[in-house]
């Protein structure tokens, strides 16, 4: 989850948008982490689902408009192990509370500064947390035994 994405390492947004599906495994099979920049159709985002189970050590990044306020979209990314949201969009991160496996968490700053952090109580694997901007519910970060790097930016505690 470095801070600004690399040609090499990272597919440009078109690649994703106009890759079929059945190319979708060899992206991210070739690529150090993937940023999906913007909506994709449906039949790319199963397979970018799918394609990730194999590998959900793969650092993902949604980026801007790749997101939708309550994040519906990260639905069937549950076992991703490493996952970075860089969007102002979201309204709330509960749809996150399924995601048990992740060891890596980056939340940027969002519009909405009453999002809650209760969701991180269920993330029990995390080791490195890195959040922007919030601090609702920021004590659920106590509960986090594994957590061995934590960054707050801007946020109030």
């Amino acid at each position: 989850m470095s801070g600004v994405p690399s040609p090499e390492d990272s597919p440009s947004p078109l690649t994703l948008l106009t890759a079929e599906p059945k190319d979708v495994i060899q992206i991210v099979r070739d690529r150090a982490e993937i940023d999906v920049w913007q909506p994709l159709p449906k039949e790319t985002l199963d397979a970018l689902r799918t394609a990730t189970e194999e590998f959900p050590e793969k650092p993902m990044r949604f980026i801007d408009r790749a997101v939708d306020p309550d994040l519906q979209t990260l639905r069937g990314f549950e076992h991703l192990q490493v996952l970075s949201i860089q969007s102002s969009l979201p309204t709330t991160f509960d749809v996150l509370a399924g995601f048990t496996s992740l060891r890596r968490l980056g939340l940027a700053d969002t519009r909405s500064k009453s999002v809650s952090l209760s969701f991180l109580e269920n993330c029990v694997e995390l080791r490195d947390l890195r959040i922007e901007g919030h601090s609702r519910d920021i004590e659920s970060i106590s509960r986090l035994s594994k957590l061995k790097l934590l960054w707050l930016i801007s946020s109030r505690i």
